[in-house]
């Protein structure tokens, strides 16, 4: 098992660029996970994290954005209000105003470090080191074996169904719920999240 204290997570911040366009409203998250051998001096890295913001008071069709961006596309229909209220609801949350969501766009560990409840917490770390803690906003992923991006068909596509479904339980075990517009969106609040996490 990996002590956690030996990871380090790199977090750099920028605007959501698609095709030389920015898109007001979202900010990208990329981390670098970082394993470090402090007895012989010596780091690799070891996987990436990116996570996006959606920032509604910046602007307020942010999720319309979404539509015209390919990946983030599958979000538009469920972040809308009338939508975001059944998942409070289904989560056991007062529905107030949001003006902010997190999706979790990708993390990708390097299969040799994968079991050692890594991403769980860069997920975390990533977002406490950008102040959004505190919050108790949505946060969202679609759980998708990267391996298979773009390259699903009739030979492989029970292998990759079998893989989804590994990572859905995986999500479900650290406090996600599938969405009800979408069973293959999955989304927990921030603070349910993190909890009690030091």
């Amino acid at each position: 098992m990996i002590n956690k204290d030996n990871i380090t997570i790199k977090v750099s911040t920028i605007s959501y660029i698609n095709n030389d366009e920015v898109y007001p409203g979202i900010t990208t998250y990329n981390a670098d996970i970082i394993l470090n051998n402090f007895e012989e001096s010596s780091s690799i890295k070891i996987g990436t994290l990116e996570l996006f913001l959606i920032d509604f008071l910046v602007e307020e069709d942010a999720f319309l954005t979404l539509d015209y961006i390919s990946g983030l596309d599958v979000y538009c229909s469920i972040i809308d209000e009338l939508s975001l209220k059944l998942e409070y609801e289904n989560i056991g949350n007062e529905f107030n105003n949001i003006d902010e969501v997190l999706i979790l766009n990708n993390i990708k560990i390097n299969e040799k470090y994968r079991g050692n409840k890594i991403a769980k917490d860069t997920i975390i770390r990533t977002i406490k080191s950008v102040n959004l803690h505190r919050l108790n906003i949505l946060l969202f992923v679609n759980p998708y074996p990267l391996q298979y991006e773009n390259n699903v068909n009739d030979k492989n596509k029970e292998d990759f169904e079998k893989a989804k479904n590994i990572l859905q339980c995986y999500y479900t075990k650290i406090g996600f719920l599938a969405t009800q517009e979408d069973k293959n969106i999955m989304f927990t609040t921030v603070s349910n999240f993190i909890g009690d996490y030091q």
